[in-house]
């Protein structure tokens, strides 16, 4: 079964609502080999990131969520789409890339282990793209307004949810009180995610009632889009979506247009991965 690769590209439009950027015909047959292609290729908080060249020769920086394609096997690394290598290495920060090849050490003290991504990840018109589940085909895409992130923490985000038991919502919200939300935070994007019952002590130890939630606090956010859906699995409309762009570490707070359960997180710059 193919699995549809995610590529996505978005511009801001005004205040937080994100329009996806119109596609233009990508040529996509002839594949290059990213390691002789592209410049300042890195690992970064789990991605691949690297400027390459696009068939005009506009340079393109791009990523790959490594975690969506690799999955660490006993002691070594192996392509599974859904992996999740990146959660299961202990000492997972602990990569580099040498060449074309991911080094990383996934226990702290032990050796590292490798495998070469130039075996499923190619250059398609200047953008880093995967074949693991078949020759990327779509959508085209143009690049993204949103620029990839610099550091290894602008890949992180942070992002707090409230129930109707909170007492602090937006109109009398102070950045003090961001601590006080239960808690949703990665590097990856999320096709879908819904707390579980533990996950709804907060920091301070209290406990909230299941969710639905009625607001939310963008505490850190570097360029994700976050949907809210009424229903644990995502199903439907989204009844919310918002997103910082390139305000690193902006605080906002947003009251919820209706009560929510499930969140999808994707990014909002030049990134593929599969789910």
């Amino acid at each position: 079964m193919q699995i549809p690769p995610r590529i996505l590209a978005f511009s801001l439009a005004i205040g937080f609502s994100l329009v996806e950027a119109a596609p233009f015909p990508a040529r996509r047959d002839t594949p290059g080999k990213f390691a002789a292609l592209c410049s300042s290729v890195a690992f970064s908080n789990g991605w691949l990131v690297a400027t390459c060249p696009d068939n005009s020769g506009v340079s393109v920086t791009s990523s790959v969520w490594l975690s969506s394609l690799i999955a660490l096997d006993d002691d070594s690394l192996e392509w599974q789409v859904g992996g999740d290598f990146y959660a299961s290495c202990v000492n997972g920060a602990a990569s580099t890339i040498s060449n074309s090849t991911l080094l990383s050490q996934c226990a702290v003290g032990e050796s590292y282990i490798s495998i070469d991504l130039s075996e499923h990840i190619s250059v398609y018109d200047g953008f880093l793209l995967s074949d693991l589940a078949g020759t990327p085909s779509g959508p085209t895409v143009q690049s993204s307004s949103i620029t990839v992130p610099s550091a290894a923490n602008h890949f992180a985000y942070q992002i707090y949810f409230y129930n109707a038991l909170m007492t602090r919502y937006c109109e009398n919200y102070g950045t003090e009180d961001a601590g006080f939300g239960v808690e949703m935070a990665g590097a990856g994007p999320q096709t879908c995610y819904s707390f579980a019952s533990s996950e709804w002590q907060t920091n301070n130890g209290w406990y909230l009632e299941p969710p639905p939630f009625v607001s939310v606090v963008d505490y850190l956010n570097y360029g994700w889009q976050v949907s809210a859906y009424t229903t644990g699995d995502c199903d439907g409309e989204p009844v919310a979506t918002f997103g910082y762009g390139s305000a690193y570490n902006e605080v906002g707070c947003l009251e919820l247009d209706g009560p929510v359960a499930g969140f999808k997180v994707e990014p909002m710059w030049n990134a593929f991965w599969l789910s």
